[in-house]
């Protein structure tokens, strides 16, 4: 399991074996090898063998930090967000009023329009 997940590569992955999004092949080359390595060393059938997802951890700093009905800022799934950041079928859009923003085509600062470098005149 080391072997397979102790490396440079550190690339997330939504979704399912061989059922993500294009790009991610090595993905699944990956969690098929730690599949194979955690059925052979525990002498199982099966094995899950994604890692843990960073979910918990963001809903542990919304548990701690926020109360019922604050306003949370994220940048929607499909533009590049994550769903933990108040998307509508996370505990995060559920429980926090979400505050989509966008990104501004040429520079990629949030908010859909450049931000300014000058004091305003």
């Amino acid at each position: 399991m080391l072997q397979a997940t102790g490396s440079i590569f550190a690339k997330y992955a939504e979704g399912y074996l061989g059922a993500r999004y294009a790009g991610n092949e090595i993905v699944d080359e990956l969690e098929n090898l730690a599949i194979e390595r955690l059925k052979t060393l525990f002498g199982s059938e099966h094995a899950n063998g994604p890692p843990y997802s960073g979910s918990p951890a963001n809903q542990a700093v919304y548990r701690a930090l926020l109360s019922p009905g604050d306003k949370v800022m994220g940048l929607p799934i499909p533009e590049g967000g994550h769903l933990t950041h108040g998307w509508a079928v996370n505990f995060s859009g559920t429980d926090c009023r979400r505050v989509p923003y966008g990104m501004h085509d040429r520079s990629l600062c949030p908010g859909g329009r450049a931000w300014r470098t000058d004091p305003p005149a």
